[in-house]
């Protein structure tokens, strides 16, 4: 049986690299999602698994290399462009070369990244979460909570290793009035791809404990402006927005505003102005009562000047009246002393008078009784005189009347008669 006519593998894989090479000799720019950035630790370069995506499924999948000499720049320039970091899961615009190996198969060879593609992206997704913001009328959400007199209580979205966060609680320890203000640290990661949930995860915890706390603040220091682009997610937004306390954010030197910071109660640049701008509601509210205090004084002293002059006049005037009353009353008094004296005089007189005819009456009228009562005792002397006469007559009548009966009637008498 003979052998059919063949070729070695090696020879078929070398006619398409010769073919690649002719006709695959230029690089182009192509879109790319990296799936997999596959840095490797030892070197400076980098083997990114690249793909294209259709409604979230990889239609197209490819092997990439950015040699040392390539990779360096390339990082540098998108992080410095687009403030983030250059990793897994971001859409690219790569300048590259097809290449085939007989070994490897094929590949694309990276030559260099378009910043400016990604950003655009990046700002285009950053804009579509400003939109739904608006629409939903989340962007002034937060905002419209009363901010409170005394922010004491703090509740701090970040972690300890942040230099940010470092800075903020020596701010807030090492205020010139000693105020006391309490906080209490939630850790979250604060960039990249897992921000976004571990933010959400923080607030969460916080919400459940918010009658614990005044204000949240989102702190995020001393790691440069790599890795901003979570703080323009939607999610994360309108958890911020919708947060039932004042949402307060200082999460670094961004050129632009994010849309966290966007629907933040309060943005601040960097988390020692955050502290700094804390500390102040303290001032400023020490500031209101001194000077409340102060216009209370014044006012006190204005009040108490007013009302001491309007007592000064009405003890005046008040002294003015006393004393033309007191010489009314004297003048009155001596008026009516002078009348008592004259109305006293007349009386006693009329008095006299009355009492020297009331002793002529008595005496006539004592002398008249006495002379009725002589006169009376005489004819009554005189009427009991006769009449004791005339009764005693009786009676020496009846008397004689009675002895003549008794001798009559006594026994001897009787004896006599017989």
């Amino acid at each position: 049986m003979s052998i059919p006519k063949h070729y070695s593998l090696h020879k078929v894989l070398s006619s398409v690299q010769r073919m690649f090479d002719d006709k695959w000799s230029n690089a182009y720019w192509i879109k790319v999602e990296i799936a997999k950035l596959n840095k490797k630790t030892s070197g400076n370069s980098a083997y990114p698994l690249l793909v294209e995506k259709k409604d979230n499924r990889i239609i197209a999948e490819i092997s990439s290399t950015i040699w040392p000499n390539v990779f360096s720049r390339i990082v540098l320039n998108f992080e410095n462009v687009t403030k983030r970091k250059f990793t897994d899961g971001i859409e690219v615009l790569v300048y590259a070369k097809v290449k085939f190996s007989s070994t490897y198969g094929v590949s694309l060879d990276i030559l260099d990244v378009d910043p400016n593609f990604t950003l655009g992206a990046m700002e285009l997704e950053r804009l579509k979460t400003i939109e739904k913001l608006k629409q939903s009328n989340l962007i002034n959400k937060n905002k419209e909570i009363g901010f409170p007199i005394l922010p004491k209580r703090i509740a701090i979205i970040s972690v300890t290793t942040s230099k940010g966060y470092i800075d903020f609680i020596n701010t807030i320890n090492s205020n010139s009035k000693n105020f006391s203000i309490e906080y209490e640290l939630f850790i979250a990661i604060l960039q990249g791809d897992n921000a976004v949930e571990s933010i959400k995860f923080a607030l969460n915890s916080i919400k459940k404990r918010s009658n614990e706390f005044d204000i949240v603040t989102i702190i995020r220091g001393g790691g440069g402006e790599v890795g901003m682009s979570c703080y323009d997610n939607f999610s994360l937004s309108e958890s911020v927005a919708l947060f039932p306390l004042p949402v307060l954010s200082g999460i670094g030197h961004a050129s632009n505003l994010t849309v966290v910071e966007m629907v933040s109660h309060t943005n601040m640049i960097t988390p020692t102005a955050l502290a700094n701008f804390i500390i102040q509601q303290f001032l400023d509210f020490e500031d209101r009562m001194n000077y409340a205090k102060d216009r209370i004084i014044n006012s006190s002293l204005k009040t108490l000047e007013s009302k001491m002059l309007k007592l000064s006049n009405f003890k005046n005037v008040f002294k003015g009246h006393v004393k033309l009353l007191l010489q009314r009353e004297d003048f009155e008094i001596k008026r009516l002393f002078k009348s008592v004296i004259s109305d006293s005089h007349k009386l006693l007189t009329k008095h006299d008078k009355l009492s020297s005819d009331l002793a002529v009456n008595i005496k006539y009228t004592a002398q008249s009784r006495i002379n009725k009562s002589n006169f009376e005792l005489k004819t009554l002397e005189s009427n009991l005189s006769f009449d004791s006469l005339k009764l005693i007559e009786k009676h020496k009548v009846i008397i004689n009347n009675l002895s003549s009966k008794v001798s009559i009637l006594d026994p001897v008498n009787i004896l006599k008669r017989g």
